[in-house]
């Protein structure tokens, strides 16, 4: 019998538990960004004009605002009740996670992906940040699970019904997430034809009503209240800084690690469809990102969403080395165990140093 200490659910609780102490940590005493404040401001009316404005005049669906709508209304208005909810995401991502990595590779993969979660800087700081990025990335890691048993060959309508539930609340939660969502519904549809497009179809029509906000934006409607539009009030990053800090954003210091592991990886399992797919997607979704963003403003943020998925898919070669038989213990101690004292030196960094803090205190 395995011993409790060794056996995936006790090492999964354990990893769970200090994520969730980190993002629990005081994630209520700093003041609020501006995107916050804006959030808190909108969501003390009354639930219709929430979801109204929402469709109509704001450029974010509404699905975010409706759980920090009942936060709010049942906590009472306040930092800690506007950001909780994406501290809740934020935890549930890691266990979602390793349900990623378990189904991508197995139990392995699958713990390393939730430990990288855990510890990454930017995904613990946007779980203290009381928007959407949180809610999109567990969506996202949800689908991703189902998609990998659909692309697997596992046509159980339970998993259809998953990615296209699962779809249909991304779009909800932000615009941007269409972009990879479009890209895997669109291999779905490469690789099983109609028994695809129904599905696709079924997210559609869920997701329907998000063309009132399409139009919204297309004809430039007011989206503060007061009389500025767009163009006077809004901004977004530069295509440069787009380049120069998505590494640094999306993996903090920690880049130095996670850039030649994802490609090494990729390289190594590019014959996977999963894996070539689902970076395909985040591909795309970048270079969409860069190829909007002196139309419309755009952050990094936007497709924070991609970063799970793709740590568990940069994870796989150190999977395979611990799962190898080939390698003795003492060697693969060595090998992880320097690669970890290294990495987790650079995270104790991140937290210690104020990289994620404040989060930008404009309002108190």
């Amino acid at each position: 019998m395995k011993s409790i200490f060794k056996s995936p659910l006790f090492l999964l609780t354990i990893i769970t538990l200090f994520g969730a102490i980190a993002r629990i940590w005081f994630f209520w005493k700093d003041g609020l960004h501006v995107d916050e404040k804006y959030t808190l401001d909108l969501v003390q009316h009354n639930l219709s004009y929430v979801i109204q404005f929402s469709l109509n005049n704001d450029c974010n669906p509404p699905l975010f605002y409706i759980i920090d709508w009942l936060s709010i209304h049942i906590l009472g208005v306040s930092p800690f009740a506007e950001r909780l909810p994406s501290v809740i995401f934020g935890i549930l991502l890691m266990p979602s996670s390793y349900l990623f990595g378990k189904e991508l590779r197995g139990e392995t993969l699958g713990l390393l992906s939730a430990l990288a979660v855990a510890t990454l800087g930017s995904l613990w700081y946007y779980s203290q940040f009381g928007r959407t990025y949180m809610l999109c990335c567990l969506l996202f890691t949800i689908f991703c699970i189902y998609y990998v048993r659909l692309i697997r060959g596992d046509m159980h309508t339970v998993n259809w019904l998953a990615v296209a539930v699962c779809g249909a609340l991304l779009a909800y939660a932000h615009l941007f997430a269409i972009i990879p969502l479009a890209v895997l519904f669109a291999c779905l549809v490469v690789s099983y034809k109609w028994q695809a497009i129904k599905w696709v179809i079924l997210t559609f029509i869920i997701s329907s009503p998000l063309l009132l906000l399409f139009k919204a934006m297309l004809d430039w409607r007011v989206v503060t209240r007061g009389a500025q539009t767009w163009g006077e009030s809004w901004y977004g990053a530069p295509f440069n800084q787009l380049i120069i800090f998505a590494p640094l954003e999306f993996f903090s210091y920690n880049f130095i690690f996670w850039i030649p592991m994802i490609a090494y990886s990729v390289y190594k399992n590019y014959r996977m469809k999963e894996v070539s797919t689902i970076i395909m997607a985040s591909v795309i979704s970048f270079i969409t990102l860069l190829a909007v963003c002196n139309t419309t403003p755009v952050f990094l943020r936007y497709i924070l969403l991609l970063i799970p998925v793709v740590l568990t898919i940069g994870l796989i070669p150190v999977s395979d080395l611990i799962d190898d038989k080939n390698h003795t213990t003492a060697q693969k101690v060595f090998i992880v165990g320097s690669f970890g004292i290294f990495y987790f030196a650079v995270v104790a960094f991140c937290f210690t140093s104020g990289l994620y803090q404040p989060k930008g205190v404009i309002f108190i």
